[in-house]
């Protein structure tokens, strides 16, 4: 059981962590807290996520739609969403352009 000093001793060491973002609380998404030697320090998690599993499976579907339905190899339709969002891979695609990629496919007219 943590008695109430402890509690409030772990509040104030988190929003001393959290004092490293030059007073702006960021969302638990962009934040580890980890704990060392009595103390909790925070780091930044990494600035843009990638697309999780699933998006990454619907652009994948997406990609190969658009390559069948307009006769193209999906290499081809590959190339221009990477060349699009300046990724070298799809796979490296953000999960902030999701919205945008997919109607850049949905939207994507190629000429042979």
């Amino acid at each position: 059981m943590t008695t109430e000093l402890e509690q409030a001793k772990t509040e104030t060491e988190t929003q001393g962590a959290m004092s490293l973002f030059s007073g702006q609380t960021p969302d638990s998404d962009n934040v580890i807290l980890f704990k060392t030697s009595d103390h909790f320090s925070a780091i930044k998690a990494r600035e843009h996520k990638l697309l999780n599993h699933n998006e990454l499976k619907t652009i994948y579907a997406l990609l190969s739609y658009v390559s069948y339905n307009q006769h193209v190899r999906q290499d081809v339709v590959r190339h221009a969403v990477e060349k699009k969002f300046g990724v070298a891979d799809v796979d490296y695609l953000q999960q902030k352009d999701y919205d945008d990629v997919v109607r850049f496919l949905v939207d994507l007219r190629l000429d042979e």
